[in-house]
């Protein structure tokens, strides 16, 4: 009777370490399924921001790249560089020179303001989504649009002139990023999409800038019409030689508004040739090395720096 009393109690503690073996591996089953899960939550969540990211890339980076596209070839053939013609002035100057300077300073305007709308409609596009804060690709492109904005914001003695009887300073073209964001905002036309909106058509614009023009309290008279009024005064003084020799300070606010234009245009090119790469190209890979001074090639210094 003792011996099959032990017996059985030697079955019983066999039984409970059996279930504590089987309570163990269920245990050691659980927590290794609860990481399997968490990693493959993780993964789902990122291909699910790669996903959204390559659609606001495919949505956007067309228009903008085209915008940037426009406004570069508009800024070196109507202000600076011309036709490469020699003796032959930039196009803008041409149509000034000609008297259709209210022509040429809406169409300037216009290719200013489009470009403004496509420049934030990424920026903000890509912030309200929340997608791509490790992304190579929207890294460089960011660094470029930061040296965009220094080209517009910069504040130099070569960007600015005392005006001629005045204690007033002026900068040409001097936009601040809110002020250019403002454009952005009042050039939206027809909406498309959630957050996405097409930009005013050219003749919407005029009418807007003509009504603007009658009506302070309008948003285009307090964020359009100032640039307005820059690319007016640039083709009253590329147009009239006697303009400037009216003024000694005119000269100088030619030179100025030619070096922040040019500024800008630098940064435009730049940026046109982050926007043309593919954005599995290696070449975004060299964020790893932003800081690295040595092993950072000469050629992607733009992405390490914004100017002074």
């Amino acid at each position: 009777v003792v011996k099959t009393a032990f017996n059985r109690i030697d079955a019983g503690v066999q039984a409970v370490n059996g279930l504590k073996v089987v309570l163990v591996g269920l245990g050691v089953y659980a927590a290794v399924r609860s990481n399997v899960v968490s990693t493959l939550q993780d993964w789902q969540e990122k291909k699910r921001r790669e996903l959204r990211l390559r659609e606001v890339r495919f949505k956007l980076i067309g228009p903008v790249t085209r915008a940037v596209e426009v406004m570069y070839s508009h800024l070196e053939e109507a202000f600076l560089s011309g036709s490469g013609v020699e003796g032959e002035p930039p196009h803008f100057v041409q149509l000034a020179q000609a008297g259709l300077v209210k022509e040429a300073v809406d169409q300037s305007l216009y290719h200013f303001c489009v470009y403004f709308f496509w420049r934030y409609s990424l920026q903000e596009s890509l912030l309200f989504e929340s997608v791509g804060a490790d992304d190579f690709w929207q890294h460089a492109v960011d660094r470029g649009l930061r040296d965009e904005t220094c080209a517009f914001e910069k504040m130099s003695r070569a960007l600015a002139v005392e005006v001629s009887g005045a204690k007033a300073t002026v900068h040409p073209f001097r936009l601040p990023a809110l002020h250019r964001q403002a454009i952005s905002e009042v050039m939206r036309g027809e909406k498309v999409a959630e957050h996405q909106y097409k930009p005013l058509s050219y003749v919407d614009f005029v009418a807007k800038i003509e009504k603007a023009e009658q009506d302070s309290a309008d948003p285009f008279s307090r964020w359009v019409l100032p640039l307005r009024g820059d690319i007016a005064r640039f083709a009253e003084l590329t147009s009239d030689p006697s303009t400037l020799e009216a003024s000694p300070s005119a000269p100088r606010e030619l030179a100025a508004a030619k070096a922040r234009l040019a500024l800008v245009s630098q940064e435009l090119r730049d940026l046109l040739y982050i926007l043309r790469k593919e954005p599995s190209d290696p070449w975004f890979k060299q964020k790893r090395h932003l800081h690295n001074e040595e092993t950072r090639p000469e050629d992607y210094a733009k992405l390490t720096s914004i100017k002074e």
